[in-house]
């Protein structure tokens, strides 16, 4: 739903990079190929190496509690529900209950400098030595974020929860603390 400049930024100069159309099967030690500015999936790490014997694919650490993560734009900002959000001209957001999964990097780079390329993976070799395949080593998620609104004049702007509602469909909760809110809350389900 959101995607813009201030957001991208936000996240990168936290070390993540924004995944513009989320999905549930993006996980850690997955490789990655660089396509211009994006990323494409190749597979599974432990499908084009094999271990050297001593050194293991490092575990997993799952759902760590992180900070919450907020930014505020200016209405130029783009989300999807321009219709009801038109009056705002200052839209702030925060994602709530962010959760980070992520492995050690220290065990990972054991494990590389253990394994080997699987002799099948021609491909991954060569994508390998031109320093063009990335390792996913941390995630974070959010199913819930807060939406405020403001006017031109920093007054709030009520939005209509039944309409907002209606437009994002039934697998996104919506609340608020009245049926026109200036702060709206996402959640999917």
């Amino acid at each position: 739903m959101f995607c813009n400049d201030k957001l991208v930024n936000l996240l990168k100069s936290n070390g993540y990079n924004l995944v513009r159309l989320p999905r549930v099967d993006i996980h850690l030690l997955q490789l990655l190929i660089r396509n211009g500015n994006s990323f494409n999936r190749l597979g599974d790490l432990s499908t084009v190496m094999t271990s050297g014997g001593s050194k293991e694919l490092p575990p997993i650490l799952p759902d760590n509690q992180v900070a919450s993560i907020s930014e505020q734009s200016s209405s130029d900002l783009k989300i999807g529900l321009d219709t009801e959000y038109k009056q705002a001209s200052l839209i702030s957001f925060e994602f709530l209950d962010v959760m980070e999964n992520r492995i050690e990097l220290t065990k990972l780079d054991q494990f590389l400098t253990d394994a080997d390329i699987d002799s099948f993976s021609t491909y991954v070799s060569e994508l390998m030595l031109a320093d063009d395949l990335y390792i996913i080593t941390e995630v974070i998620k959010s199913n819930k974020f807060t939406v405020e609104t403001k006017g031109s004049s920093s007054t709030k702007v009520d939005l209509s929860v039944p309409a907002i509602q209606q437009v994002v469909g039934a697998n996104v909760k919506v609340e608020a603390d009245q049926e026109k809110s200036s702060k709206i809350s996402y959640e999917g389900k």
